[in-house]
């Protein structure tokens, strides 16, 4: 249950050095470009901010404000995929830095959504606590309900939506039901305030 609590999935943002993960997994950042928030560039209400630049001391601190100094974590990931095996070595060794085992937890392709991720149950018995899911705009411009409904309205869980870490806010849910009901530049603000909290509460990384 050490997910449960913000700040030690603050301490994990401040642990991972996401250049670092890139260049790990893809050799170069020249066109994978290390994003610190939900909405990427191109998207209506994205604007640039980094709540968690790389710093292991401010990790350890947070830690050692919990009672989860010495976590192990199990990371689900997909051996089969080379840049994903990539980053979960990265991914484990960048964690042992700030004292956090990361146990490695393989899955086939076909296994990895249909028996963990789409399975609320799965992650509610430990069978799996980090993993990687990539996410991007089927257009762009107001595009960001199609971020913010399907990874974080915790109002609709998988397998009917992609909210895999069962994220729930109720300020983030309204926010999404006000911008949805707004004008286009009321929208873009909303948009932007959602995206701060999301973070904030760093569901995802």
């Amino acid at each position: 249950g050490a997910l449960r609590n913000p700040v030690v999935r603050r301490a994990i943002s401040y642990a991972l050095n996401r250049t670092q993960l890139i260049k790990q997994a893809f050799g170069s950042t020249e066109f994978d470009r290390p994003l610190t928030h939900v909405l990427p560039p191109g998207i209506a209400g994205s604007k640039n901010f980094n709540d968690y630049p790389h710093n292991l001391a401010k990790a350890q601190q947070l830690l050692a404000q919990t009672r989860h100094s010495h976590l192990t974590l199990k990371l689900l990931y997909r051996p089969a995929a080379l840049s994903n095996a990539l980053l979960a070595q990265t991914t484990k060794k960048e964690l042992g830095q700030v004292g956090i085992t990361v146990k490695l937890v393989p899955a086939s392709p076909s296994d990895f959504y249909v028996k963990y991720l789409e399975r609320p149950t799965a992650a509610k018995r430990g069978l799996w606590d980090l993993t990687y899911a990539g996410w991007g705009p089927d257009w762009y411009g107001q595009a960001a309900d199609s971020f913010f409904e399907p990874l974080f309205d915790g109002r609709v869980i998988p397998p009917f939506s992609s909210n895999f870490g069962l994220y729930q806010s109720a300020i983030v849910e309204r926010l999404i039901d006000k911008a949805n009901n707004a004008p286009a530049a009321q929208a873009d603000q909303l948009w932007e305030q959602a995206d701060h909290k999301v973070i904030s509460d760093a569901a995802v990384y």
